[in-house]
């Protein structure tokens, strides 16, 4: 906040720098005032403390008396003498000190508490405690401004140095505002239906008009966060926002509802003002504002001293209520909607308590599944046989599927089909390295990534495909077998997967030994399965992938790939608690002797103390919503890397959640089992 002095010496000694008069108690809350705006001011501004109310007042009599230029004067609302807003509207009846800006420093961030001294237009900016020395800076330029311009001062006033751009800018505004509109739109034709201005333009020429009726009344600035208008409290006046954004809410028991946002409007409070009644709802500040008070004698006399005053008012109260009502007509197409929705998903809740119901029913009269080892063991026995089926069958529709074609299509297809099958998955840099390559090659992305689509990385063979589409032979024909190839894959894999997950099941229930001897697992390509399985829960969710080359796990694959779903599947449950794009990282790298797995999200984390207890049995974080399962997505997983001799952990935080997987790797030499 600190300013170095720009004024010369010469300049100094003809004109004194303009005063800051400060008072504030002793023992602040927070960084004096008065300190702060020395620092900020240098020797631009000279700033004169004070300890109560009457020695401000009496300071300020006396830098009139002699001659000085009082600029702004900043007032702490709790004074052991008075409140500062009595001082502030006692300053504001004392001879020359009309353009002297008057800055109220308050606990309070609500003005209707300040009214009195609003509307005798004492306050022309609030800071609410405790603030920062930037918010400081940024108020005490912007009364400066005010302050230098109605003084007239000139260009090169050393003052000016503290006013940034945008304060300068708006201030040469205000100069402006005395010289009447340039009578395009509002003063020609109708007001409902000749006006050429936007409402921005029209509610410009009202700020104009009013300035010009009222001798330009000062304006208040207030922080975002600032009550302006109080539900269920008298309104004084209305305001007028020159600058900034508010937002309407309505409290409906424990809870404030926003009504208006966008559609709030530049005045504000006039119908409770004209009414006689209470504030219906509450105007906050969202943004820095700036406004001008107004009370409905000052609307009178504007309306009569300047008679476009009575226009724009009333184009801009159209404007404002058209902009409402289109919200109100929004928002009941919205409700209708969402009863729409709701009702949809009662019955479906219903269905599923029903489904509930009869399944409670069902566990009751089984005594043998009285206890969670009993029912996990009759699941597995349950699914053992059809899974087995599944893979049989599976792997039988391979070996018929080429058998059947085989001498009536080109064995480049059925290559396509095989290669699909065996075919390790690529990762994302690779898979972009090869689209590119081919793009370069092909002049045609789209075609690159039919081509790719098609297991062709070779540009003269996909031209040759591409030449001969959508015949026998060509690139589509090419792309039709190998999807067949990939999904034999993805049906195999998932066969795997029920078996060896039903395998793990019963060995976690029983603490029985896996029988099927271990092999050597290629680790990406089973996180590659995972992701494949569950691609219809990954939505809008972007997977980053980051794959070391690192030399295989020994072990079981379909109990790894487990793992890695439980993984994912957490992670996927994360980011979509929360709205917006999502981001789920794969990483895959060597550290040492060991194949290290970190499966990460950038979902809302896990609080400290769920943390210490994620591989307990049983225990979830998804409580407080409609979620099925056992709880034992990461007990299995646990239990399958410990059995691999590996480790698993979490880390978390707000934003970040990290799940890391130890594996010892495959000694080197070994074979498959």
């Amino acid at each position: 906040m600190s300013r170095a002095s720009t004024v010369p010496p010469d300049a100094a000694a003809v004109a004194p720098p303009p005063v800051v008069i400060v008072a504030e108690a002793a023992g602040s809350r927070s960084e004096p005032v008065a300190a702060a705006l020395r620092t900020w001011a240098g020797d631009l501004l000279e700033v004169r403390a004070t300890a109560d109310g009457a020695a401000a007042v009496d300071a300020a009599d006396e830098a009139v008396a002699a001659g000085r230029r009082v600029a702004i004067v900043a007032v702490d609302d709790d004074l052991p003498d008075r409140r500062g807003t009595d001082v502030l509207a006692e300053l504001q009846t004392r001879d020359g000190l009309a353009t002297a800006s008057g800055l109220l420093v308050t606990p309070r961030a609500s003005l209707p508490a300040l009214d009195p001294a609003l509307r005798a237009m004492a306050i022309h900016a609030m800071l609410t405690r405790p603030w920062e020395p930037t918010v400081l800076a940024g108020v005490a330029g912007a009364l400066l401004a005010r302050h230098l311009i109605e003084r007239g001062a000139p260009e090169d006033d050393p003052a000016w140095a503290l006013v940034p751009l945008a304060d300068r800018a708006r201030a040469r505004l205000h100069a402006e505002l005395s010289h009447p509109p340039d009578g395009r739109g509002t003063h020609g034709g109708h007001f409902l239906l000749g006006d050429e201005l936007e409402p921005d333009e029209i509610e410009t020429l009202l700020v104009r008009a009013v300035d010009r009726a009222l001798g330009h009344p000062p304006r208040i600035v207030v922080e975002p966060g600032t009550v302006l208008v109080e539900e269920g409290e008298h309104v004084g006046g209305v305001y007028l926002v020159v600058d900034g954004r508010v937002a309407l809410t309505h409290r409906e028991g424990q809870r404030e509802v926003l009504l208006h946002e966008a559609s709030t409007g530049p005045v504000l409070g006039l119908l409770s003002l004209t009414q006689r009644e209470p504030a219906f709802l509450t105007c906050r500040a969202v943004t820095r504002v700036r406004a001008i008070p107004l009370t409905l004698n000052q609307l009178g006399i504007a309306f009569d001293a300047e008679p476009a005053v009575a226009t724009l008012f009333t184009q801009v109260l159209l404007s404002s209520l058209a902009a409402r009502h289109r919200r109100a007509d929004e928002l009941q197409l919205e409700v209708d909607r969402l009863n729409r929705s709701l009702a949809e998903e009662r019955d479906e809740l219903s269905r599923a308590l029903a489904d509930l119901a009869a399944a409670q029913t069902r566990l009751i009269e089984s005594a043998r599944l009285s206890t969670l080892g009993e029912l996990a063991a009759g699941i597995a026995h349950e699914l053992n046989n059809p899974s087995a089926a599944l893979g049989r069958a599976a792997a039988h529709l391979a070996d018929d599927l080429d058998l059947a074609l085989r001498g009536h299509v080109d064995d480049a297809l059925l290559d396509a089909v095989a290669g699909a099958r065996t075919a390790r998955p690529r990762s994302t840099s690779e898979h972009r390295a090869l689209r590119r390559a081919l793009a370069d090659a092909l002049g045609d992305r789209q075609v690159a990534d039919r081509a790719l689509a098609a297991g062709v990385t070779d540009p003269d063979e996909a031209r040759a495909l591409l030449a001969r589409d959508p015949g026998p032979g060509g690139l589509a024909e090419r792309e039709r077998f190998r999807r067949v190839g990939e999904d034999l894959r993805s049906v195999e894999a998932a066969a795997t997967r029920v078996v060896e997950l039903v395998r793990a099941l019963r060995a976690h229930v029983r603490e029985e030994q896996e029988d099927a001897e271990p092999t050597e697992v290629d680790v990406v390509g089973s996180i590659e399965d995972a992701l494949r399985l569950l691609g219809h829960r990954i939505g809008d969710a972007e997977v980053h992938r980051a794959y070391a080359e690192v030399p295989p796990v020994t072990g079981h694959a379909g109990a790894l790939q487990q793992v890695w779903t439980n993984l994912l599947a957490n992670a996927l449950d994360a980011v979509a608690e929360q709205p917006g794009p999502h981001t789920i990282e794969v990483a895959v790298r060597l550290d040492g002797g060991d194949v290290v797995v970190e499966v990460a999200d950038d979902g809302p984390g896990i609080a400290p103390d769920h943390l210490e207890r994620i591989f307990e049995p049983r225990f979830t974080t998804k409580g407080g919503r409609v979620a099925f399962g056992l709880g034992l997505g990461l007990v299995i997983a646990k239990g399958v890397v410990e059995r691999h001799h590996g480790t698993i952990s979490l880390r978390s935080e707000p934003g970040r959640t990290c799940a890391e997987v130890r594996l010892p790797a495959a000694p080197e030499g070994s074979t498959d089992g």
